[in-house]
């Protein structure tokens, strides 16, 4: 059974490609795996193209799509390019100041509404590397970025100054800015919302061992 899955441009092939190939097994399916940008894979999976994974899950797109069994938790973080960054305990601390937000992300309700007048939102496109092209440029303070690795900012600190070489520190709210989990999505009127089911027992089934893949 071939599915069209639709993924983040960007998104971490160490983690994503191990992932779906442990879920392709267990379902018995064969992706056809397409990245693309956050906005490009919501109009898609919104027409039916597409399944589409990584999308965030909340009231206005539960409107439109069914989504699958979590498949893993992603946390929101605040990253700034100072080493000795104090924590920020509340949103009020960002009024004022800007933060570079990836197009079409959402980091929980109460940072989306501050992010109407609290503070000023530069938005970015798919790529990691232009949120952070932007920071180093000063076109914003904060970045708000999503990892995987769990809410200890020990991990994510050492793989940003890894892949950026910058001492990118991180500011938590605190930590972590927000929890969501990640799973896959389909337009709940389309026939490609058929296959879930057969992926929620899939990654029942391999629970165990996509801990391992998030956690290595």
């Amino acid at each position: 059974m071939k599915v069209p899955l639709a993924v983040m441009e960007g998104a971490s092939k160490p983690l994503i490609e191990p992932l779906m190939a442990l879920l392709a097994r267990a379902a018995a399916i064969e992706w056809e795996i397409q990245a693309v940008p956050l906005a490009r894979m919501l109009s898609m999976a919104e027409r039916g193209e597409v399944l589409a994974f990584g999308i965030a899950r909340t009231p206005e797109r539960e409107r439109n799509f069914v989504f699958s069994d979590a498949v893993l938790t992603s946390y929101g973080w605040l990253a700034s390019r100072q080493s000795e960054d104090a924590e920020i305990k509340s949103l009020d601390e960002l009024r004022g100041t800007s933060v570079c937000v990836m197009r079409g992300a959402t980091f929980g309700s109460e940072f989306d509404q501050a992010s109407t007048g609290a503070f000023r939102k530069e938005v970015y496109g798919s790529s990691l590397d232009q949120g952070m092209a932007m920071l180093r440029a000063g076109r914003c303070r904060y970045l708000a970025l999503s990892s995987h690795r769990g809410p200890d900012p020990a991990r994510l600190r050492a793989e940003l100054r890894a892949s950026s070489g910058e001492n990118l520190s991180l500011s938590a709210l605190p930590p972590p800015l927000s929890a969501r989990t990640v799973q896959f999505a389909a337009q709940r009127e389309q026939a490609i919302a058929a296959v879930l089911p057969r992926l929620n027992a899939a990654i029942r089934q391999e629970s165990a061992a996509i801990h391992q893949l998030v956690n290595r």
